[in-house]
């Protein structure tokens, strides 16, 4: 999973607000991939 890395790099310490910020804009990307993703399937069914 992309974010297991960075997550397990900072076992035992406490997450920053700008920790947390990022983390959540890399999970809203990732949503917005798979439905663009979701939504270019549906464009080429036939």
């Amino acid at each position: 999973m992309v974010l297991n890395l960075p997550i397990n790099r900072g076992v035992g310490r406490t997450l920053t607000l700008d920790d947390i910020r990022h983390y959540q804009k890399i999970i809203v990307a990732l949503k917005e991939t798979d439905r663009l993703m979701q939504e270019i399937d549906q464009a080429w069914k036939p």
